[in-house]
């Protein structure tokens, strides 16, 4: 049950993360409190999210984004992003354990003095930091000076809350493909995000590239924003968007704070109303700045490898650090060898997950009564199935993490299992063309077993090991009664040229030679 939530300097906060003492507010804006709070020693940044104090009809979707922002800074690991460790809800209340940022954000190095490396440094730091995400088709929405903090002078950005991934939209439309709601900060947002019937269609890479082109040009000018200040937000936000969409905007201001003049031209293309004429990636960006000094800390200098999917998701290699201290200019990617345990300089985890054998005997009897029904609505005889199966499995339960680490343990399943179905067909004396039948399955497994290897008691076909398709275990009893009628009868048209039709069989009659079939199924 949703109630509100009062968090105090000097008390105890234990959630899935452990246990936190809150030392002190950070901030508040809008419906969160940031903390500073420590555990053995280290010191992280919680923030509390005050869900009660908003509307009903915005509370599941902003949960819904809250969620979205832990996935985006959890699953992410980048010297250059915020990570979270948590996610908790306290009485309905969403809460987050993140990493603290002793140095506070951007908006306390807006207006000071700054030479151009240094300005230089700052950009190629939040370009990397939106390359990565950028790799991983999200777009933030929301750069400002606010969303960049630093750390032992290294930028991160952080607050997700609106951003989105771009295979997986929170984002709801119109049937026309209009943006339902907007959000955007006036001063930072390009002029489509605050627009509905274009906000969804044109999210791409290119709205952080604007707002990266904003805060910048902040930055340089010590303060002044290219397209005016934001003084009441009434009076100004429509001269504001006016010059946002017209491509007006101070460059008198600019020139008088930076004399390279390809810092004014990349400002001039991050800022261009028409998202088709800007940037179309940040590496076009980092490309200028790494021209113009080369000795820029910037992580795309450097060859990496990112794990995108699987056990090791997010993980990433410096390729170029790990080339120079194994001395080798190829370097090889496979998975661990017992007779040489150096062959492969990185490891996969390509694994198979079952090895095994089977042998299996099935005996079959087919009496059913041959009619022209006799696929759709049988109405006599039976239909019995015998199965014994001997299994000799290999199933993988986890990875060696000791010396052979990355090697697949498995466990072994040897074990017997046989398998009855058993079906009688009838027809209703009192009804033409109406029968049922009654059914018994049962199954039977002579040892404890992974549940991947039960029997199971309906589900979908093919599904087996997904427990939560059907009901399994290593014991199966199931009877079941059908009854069938026919809705239509006779149909003797035709619906295209290569359909089959009926209506011209003989008088139903016990098919002569019963189907028996012995197999050996090895």
């Amino acid at each position: 049950m949703l109630q509100s939530v009062r968090i105090k300097p000097g008390e105890q906060l234990n959630i899935s993360s452990g246990k936190y003492l809150i030392e002190s507010i950070i901030g508040t804006g809008g419906f969160g409190t940031v903390f500073k709070a420590s555990k053995n020693k280290k010191y992280y940044a919680i923030k509390l999210n005050r869900i009660w104090e908003l509307l009903p009809g915005d509370r599941e979707d902003i949960i819904q984004r809250i969620k979205q922002e832990f996935e985006i800074s959890h699953s992410i690991q980048s010297s250059h992003i915020v990570y979270t460790y948590s996610y908790d809800e306290i009485h309905g209340n969403p809460i987050l354990v993140m990493d603290y940022c002793s140095d506070g954000s951007l908006r306390k190095k807006i207006g000071i003095d700054h030479s151009v490396e240094s300005i230089n440094n700052l950009a190629i730091q939040i370009l990397n930091g939106l390359s990565i995400l950028h790799s991983f088709q999200i777009v933030h929405r929301d750069i400002k000076p606010e969303n960049i903090l630093f750390d032992s002078k290294i930028a991160k950005l952080t607050d997700f809350g609106i951003s989105t991934n771009l295979n997986n939209r929170l984002t709801q439309t119109n049937i026309r493909g209009h943006a339902l709601k907007i959000f955007a900060t006036l001063a930072y947002s390009p002029p489509e995000q605050s627009q509905k019937s274009k906000a969804y269609t044109l999210t791409g890479p290119t709205n952080d590239i604007y707002s990266f082109g904003i805060i910048m040009y902040e930055l340089i000018t010590k303060g002044y924003l290219p397209f005016g200040k934001v003084r009441n937000l009434e009076t100004d936000a429509r001269k504001i968007e006016e010059n946002k969409i017209n491509g007006k905007w101070d460059t008198v201001s600019l020139k008088k704070n930076i004399k390279e003049d390809y810092w004014i031209n990349i400002i001039r293309k991050c800022i261009y109303p028409d998202p088709d004429k800007r940037f179309q990636q940040i590496d076009d960006i980092i490309h200028i700045l790494t021209r113009h000094q080369p000795n820029l800390l910037n992580e795309k200098s450097e060859w990496k490898l990112m794990i995108l999917e699987g056990l090791e998701k997010g993980k990433t290699y410096n390729l170029s650090k790990l080339s120079q201290y194994k001395n080798k200019k190829i370097l090889t990617i496979g998975r661990y060898d017992r007779e040489d345990p150096f062959v492969n300089d990185i490891l996969s985890f390509r694994y198979r997950y079952l090895n095994g054998k089977a042998v299996q005997v099935r005996l079959q009897a087919d009496h059913v009564k041959y009619d022209k029904n006799y696929h759709i609505n049988p109405s006599g005889g039976r239909f019995v199935q015998f199965k014994y199966t001997w299994e000799n499995n290999d199933f993988l339960v986890d990875f060696d993490t000791g010396k052979n680490i990355g090697l697949e343990i498995y466990e072994n399943y040897t074990f017997n299992r046989f398998e009855l179905d058993w079906e009688e067909y009838f027809a209703n004396p009192l009804f033409k063309n109406h029968a049922f039948s009654v059914r018994l399955q049962a199954g039977y497994i002579d040892r404890p077993v992974d549940d991947f290897f039960y029997l199971w008691a309906g589900g979908l076909l093919g599904m087996k090991g997904y427990s939560y398709f059907s009901i399994g275990g290593t014991r199966k009893f199931i009877s079941s009664f059908t009854y069938r009628f026919p809705l239509f009868e006779n149909i003797d048209w035709q619906i295209w040229n290569d359909a089959e039709f009926m209506g011209h069989w003989s008088i139903p009659t016990w098919r002569r030679n019963c189907n028996h079939r012995w197999e050996i199924i090895l």
